[in-house]
C-alpha cells in the first residue's frame, strides 16, 4: 500500500511540470519566495522588468537615508549618578549569608563524623 501510494506520488510530481509548461507562469506565494532566494534575494518576476543600475543605486541612497547609523539617532542625555557611599545593609546581607553557609558546613560536618564506625 505504502509503496503503490509512493509511486503515484512520485509520478504525479513529474508530470505536474510537464502539465503546466504551456501554461503562463503562475507562481504561489511560497513559489515567489522560493524563487527569489535562489536568485539572492531580488526581486524579479515575469511582469516585472529590471531596473538599470543607475536606478537601483537611486533607491538604494534613498533607503540609507532612513539608516539611524548613518544619520545618527536623537537619544537622551546621558545622566550620572552620584553613589551614596558604603551600603551597610549590603554589607549585612553579604555577612549573613557568609555565616549562613559556615553554619551549614558546620553542620555537615557534624553528621558525616557521626554516622562513621568508630576505629577501635
Amino acid at each position: 500500500m505504502k509503496r503503490s501510494l509512493l509511486i503515484a506520488f512520485g509520478l504525479a510530481a513529474l508530470v505536474t511540470p510537464v502539465a503546466n509548461a504551456g501554461a503562463p507562469a503562475q507562481l504561489s506565494p511560497v513559489q515567489r519566495i522560493i524563487a527569489q532566494e535562489s536568485r539572492g534575494g531580488h526581486v524579479a518576476g515575469p511582469a516585472q522588468k529590471q531596473p538599470s543600475p543607475v536606478e537601483r543605486i537611486i533607491v538604494q541612497e534613498q533607503a540609507r537615508g532612513n539608516d539611524p547609523a548613518l544619520v545618527g539617532t536623537s537619544s537622551a542625555p546621558v545622566q550620572i549618578v552620584e553613589s551614596g557611599g558604603f551600603h551597610w545593609g549590603d554589607a549585612g546581607i553579604g555577612a549573613a549569608v557568609i555565616v549562613a553557609a559556615m553554619l551549614t558546613l558546620a553542620g555537615t560536618t557534624l553528621v558525616v563524623r557521626s554516622r562513621r564506625p568508630g576505629q577501635a
